[in-house]
């Protein structure tokens, strides 16, 4: 029993350290953690303390940064570098307090100064605009009143200058009808006194039993007596040339005499050749010639007999064509046309007017003919049978021209007329004036075709032009 109460007395001892123990450990634990817990409080207070204060250095970075922005200096320039600055910005301000809140607010002084300064300016520059435009509304104005003054001004003129024109027009126009008429008048007058001087003239050649009482006629009576005279005389000069014509009269002085009343335009300018030889068996002549310059084959020479230096035309006895220049002087032609009672002989002239020797004749083609009744002109192919046969066409009339062919208006065709007609009309009109007045010969188509030796038969239609041919009548042997 002592045994148990022994152990159960150590085990109540054992119990009570072990729950002093407890205990104790208990308290110590507790300080232990309160003092831990206290210790982790000022550690999290002082983290807290550091966080905060680490924020406000942030804080005081980040607005020192701002403010270095706001003065205008970047973080590198020490403080004492923007204090001297600051002083130099204050050197020209008399103030003591030196800030850049205070130069801030000297330089918001200084602007309110300038924009009031400026503002007033305005104002003055405002009150200047509005007395200009002022003044150019009422210049705008006095110069539409003065434009308005000028333009009814202008009007006024231009009015008056019409009227003055219409009228001056009117004037001219009365004043060149009134010379028009003088004029015509004049030349009348002109005319009338040269008719009266030509009649006076004439009054010679007229019959004795036709002048009685020829100074008692009027100037038209008067012409009369002479036109019936000159007709009268032309047909006994033409029935004497048809007589001596068959007659051939040689007498020289006969011949001279017939030759005095016939008209320069019915004769040919001069001889051009001789005929040397006939052969009747091939029907060729040898032409004796100064020059064969400018001859061709196919050119028509007139033959006449020999005699007389400017024959007539009614005259000639035959025609030859030229086949062949033989030499500087001969030539070989062809006879196209003679007669067994007058035949070609040695010695007889030859003569054309479309060359002369060692000179090609210059002429002039004017107007319109159409022979082959094609509606168009046939000038361009008489100027290249004129071109064929050693002629030259111009364009204008001189001295030198040989004559002028004119093939006169186009046919009627109502009021259709062929195109360039009015050019070509305006230049046959001139080259027929200019030739009168320069005393150049003027024939028509069919005189041309003569020369050129061709029928108007070769203008047909589908037909090539070729030179007339005439049979030829063999002479008697």
């Amino acid at each position: 029993m002592a045994v148990n109460r022994t152990t159960q007395l150590a085990m109540t001892t054992a119990l009570g350290i072990f729950v002093i123990l407890s205990f104790a450990l208990g308290i110590m634990s507790y300080i232990f953690a309160s003092r831990q817990f206290d210790a982790e409080a000022e550690r999290d207070e002082a983290r807290q303390q550091a966080a905060d204060a680490q924020m406000q250095l942030t804080t005081a970075k980040t607005e020192q940064e701002e403010l270095r922005k706001i003065i205008g200096v970047d973080a590198e320039t020490p403080v004492a570098d923007i204090d001297t600055r600051l002083t130099e910005q204050f050197s020209s301000f008399p103030q003591k307090e030196k800030s850049y809140a205070k130069l801030v607010e000297l330089l918001q002084d200084a602007n309110r100064k300038t924009a009031e300064e400026k503002l007033a300016d305005e104002r003055e520059k405002d009150a200047a605009i509005a007395t200009e435009r002022q003044d150019k509304v009422a210049a705008v104005a006095a110069k539409e009143t003065a434009e308005a003054a000028r333009q009814e001004a202008v009007e006024t003129l231009a009015t008056e200058k019409q009227k003055f024109d219409a009228q001056w027009t009117e004037h001219e126009k009365n004043q060149a009808a009134l010379l028009d008429k003088q004029r015509e008048a004049e030349e009348e007058a002109r005319t009338l006194r040269n008719v009266k001087q030509e009649i006076e003239r004439s009054l010679e050649y007229i019959a004795p039993s036709r002048r009685t009482g020829f100074d008692e006629k009027g100037p038209v009576e008067q012409l009369e007596v002479v036109r019936t005279e000159l007709r009268l005389q032309a047909e006994a000069i033409i029935n004497l040339n048809k007589v001596l014509a068959r007659l051939r009269v040689a007498d020289p002085d006969l011949q001279k005499t017939i030759a005095e009343y016939r008209s320069d335009d019915d004769r040919i300018q001069a001889i051009d050749g001789q005929i040397i030889d006939v052969d009747a068996r091939t029907g060729s002549v040898l032409i004796s010639s100064a020059t064969t310059e400018g001859v061709r084959p196919g050119l028509i020479l007139y033959v006449f007999p020999p005699g007389e230096e400017r024959p007539a035309f009614g005259d000639r006895k035959g025609t030859v064509k030229v086949s062949q220049v033989e030499g500087p002087s001969l030539l070989r032609a062809t006879i196209s046309q003679e007669t067994a009672q007058d035949p070609i002989l040695s010695g007889d002239a030859v003569a054309t007017s479309l060359w002369s020797a060692g000179v090609a004749p210059t002429i002039a083609i004017v107007g319109f003919s159409d022979l082959d009744r094609d509606g168009q002109s046939d000038r361009d192919r008489l100027v290249a049978m004129v071109k064929n046969a050693g002629g030259e066409v111009v364009d204008t009339v001189s001295p030198d021209t040989a004559f002028v062919v004119d093939l006169g208006p186009p046919p009627s065709q109502g009021d259709a007329q062929p195109p360039d007609w009015v050019a070509e009309a305006k230049r046959q009109e001139l080259a027929v004036k200019t030739a009168r007045i320069m005393g150049v010969k003027i024939v028509g188509i069919g005189s041309l075709l003569d020369a050129l030796g061709v029928d108007r038969s070769a203008f047909q239609p589908n037909r090539l032009p070729r030179s007339r041919q005439t049979t030829r009548v063999p002479p008697v042997r």
